[in-house]
C-alpha cells in the first residue's frame, strides 16, 4: 500500500545493510549474488541516528496502521510521523478498537490524534475528481497529492506561471496562481493548494534512495506528506 510504504520508508532505511545493485557473476540456491554496501555509506551519519531514534515512532504508527486495515474505517485520514511521537489525523469520533489501538501504540512512543476537517476517503474521492480535470485540462497542473492532515488537496503545477502557495507572488503571476487554485477547489470540492514540481522523470536507484531520505527528513519535522510524495507514486 503506498501510503504505508512511504510512513515505513524510514524503517527500511534502518536495515543492516542497502541494496544497491545485482551482479551477473553467478547464482546460487537462494537466487543470484547481490551487491550490498553498508547502511552507513548510503545515509549520512547523522540522519541514520535520527533514524533509528524514530523507530519506536515506525512501531507505534503501525499499531494503529494495523488496526485501520483491519475494521477500514471511514474517519481515518493520516498517519504521520512528527519530531518525538506519532500523529493520527482522525474525522469525527474515534472508533473504539482504535483507541485500544493506540493506547497499545503509546505503549511504545506517544501518539497524539488531531481532528481532521476531511477524511482519506473524502480526499481521494476529490482527488479522483480533480485528476479528471487534469486529464482534460493539463494546464492546471500534473499531480495531485493528499497530505495527511486532512485539511485538502496540494496540487503540483510545473511553475509555468501557475504559482505555488498562497499566491503571494506580483502581476499576472499571482493573479494566475489563485485562478489555479480556486478552479481547483471548485473541481474537487474541498481546498487546493500549489506547489511547484517538475514532472517526475525516470530515475535511478540511488536517486530513488535520495527521495525517501527526502521524504523522511519532511516527516521528521511533522509536517506530514510532502508534495514529494506525487514523484514516488511514479517511481513506482
Amino acid at each position: 500500500m503506498r501510503n504505508r510504504t512511504a510512513l515505513l520508508a524510514a524503517a527500511a532505511a534502518l536495515s543492516a545493510t542497502a541494496l544497491v545493485g545485482t551482479t551477473a557473476t553467478g547464482a546460487t540456491a537462494q537466487g543470484p549474488e547481490r551487491n550490498v554496501v553498508p547502511i552507513s555509506e548510503v545515509v549520512p551519519e547523522a540522519d541514520l541516528a535520527r533514524m533509528t531514534e524514530q523507530r519506536p515512532l515506525v512501531e507505534a504508527a503501525d499499531t494503529i496502521r494495523w488496526e485501520q486495515e483491519r475494521g477500514g474505517y471511514a474517519g481515518f485520514t493520516g498517519i504521520g510521523l512528527e519530531a518525538d511521537r506519532v500523529a493520527l489525523w482522525w474525522k469525527g469520533e474515534v472508533p473504539a478498537k482504535v483507541r485500544k489501538a493506540v493506547e497499545e501504540a503509546r505503549e511504545t512512543a506517544p501518539v497524539r490524534i488531531v481532528e481532521a476537517k476531511y477524511s482519506l476517503r473524502e480526499l481521494k474521492a476529490a482527488s479522483a475528481r480533480l485528476q479528471a480535470e487534469l486529464t482534460e485540462n493539463p494546464s492546471l497542473g500534473h499531480t495531485v497529492n493528499i497530505p495527511t492532515d486532512g485539511a485538502g488537496l496540494v496540487l503540483a503545477t510545473d511553475g509555468a506561471g501557475s504559482g505555488s502557495g498562497s499566491g503571494s507572488g506580483s502581476g499576472s503571476r499571482g493573479k494566475r496562481a489563485a485562478a489555479v487554485r480556486a478552479a481547483a477547489s471548485e473541481v474537487a470540492g474541498v481546498p487546493v493548494r500549489t506547489v511547484v514540481e517538475p514532472r517526475s522523470q525516470e530515475v535511478d536507484p540511488a536517486a530513488r534512495r535520495r527521495l525517501h531520505l527526502r521524504l523522511w527528513r519532511h516527516r521528521q519535522h511533522g509536517s506530514g506528506v510532502p508534495a514529494h510524495r506525487g514523484a514516488l507514486r511514479q517511481l513506482r
